[in-house]
């Protein structure tokens, strides 16, 4: 069996003190967590995945495995995907959607979150920026991983050892606070190529 965990961005608004809509966006966004470590090669054949977040609608959904070779996983994300016909945005668009095509089975389009691409150029880099200039405005957004999400591989390698729950509570929590920091620099993009030199690609110059 897979578990499926649903939230709606209200309920965050309400418990992080944000405005009402800080959090909903009009575009659908992504987040594949890896189960096993790709590094140094990448090969996206590879993979294998834990989690699966999508925000979309208002609502926060997330898939996690019991296992790689859960089976329902990847029928119960595929049926999600299915259902609706939209172009999601990533903070590695290139890698999830090579992910997704080889582990679901799905190809979906995928455009990228980050507004500048580059050296240092980081999600925690694009999300500490909006904080600095108080475009975010809200109790902290905490990921237990410290935005090194990575670190889920090891918390699913545990959960396979003695079936804890909150293995599963910590990485849907990461899942959580990625999504929400991707919803709030997707929404603020044009702010960064504003204030940001970039070349046609995207890359910051200076």
């Amino acid at each position: 069996m897979s578990f499926k965990f649903v939230y709606s961005t209200e309920e965050f608004e309400n418990n992080l003190h944000m405005e009402r809509g800080t959090l909903f966006c009009d575009d659908a966004i992504i987040k594949t967590v890896l189960a096993n470590d790709l590094r140094p090669d990448w090969n996206y054949k590879t993979a294998k995945l834990c989690a699966i977040a999508t925000m979309h609608a208002g609502k926060f959904t997330i898939f996690v495995a019991e296992s790689e070779e859960d089976i329902y996983f990847k029928s119960d994300v595929a049926k999600e995907f299915t259902e609706y016909d939209l172009v999601y945005h990533s903070a590695n668009e290139d890698a999830d959607r090579a992910i997704f095509s080889h582990v679901i089975g799905l190809d979906l389009t995928m455009k990228p979150i980050r507004a500048i691409k580059g050296k240092g150029w980081t999600i925690e880099k694009h999300f500490d920026l909006l904080v600095a200039q108080g475009l975010y405005k809200g109790d902290a957004i905490k990921d237990i991983y410290g935005g090194e999400g990575f670190k889920a591989m090891y918390e699913f390698a545990d959960w396979k050892k003695d079936n804890e729950p909150q293995h599963i509570f910590n990485i849907t929590s990461h899942c959580l606070a990625s999504l929400m920091k991707y919803v709030l620099i997707q929404k603020h993009k044009q702010w960064f190529l504003e204030n940001y030199k970039t070349n046609k690609k995207g890359f910051f110059i200076g």
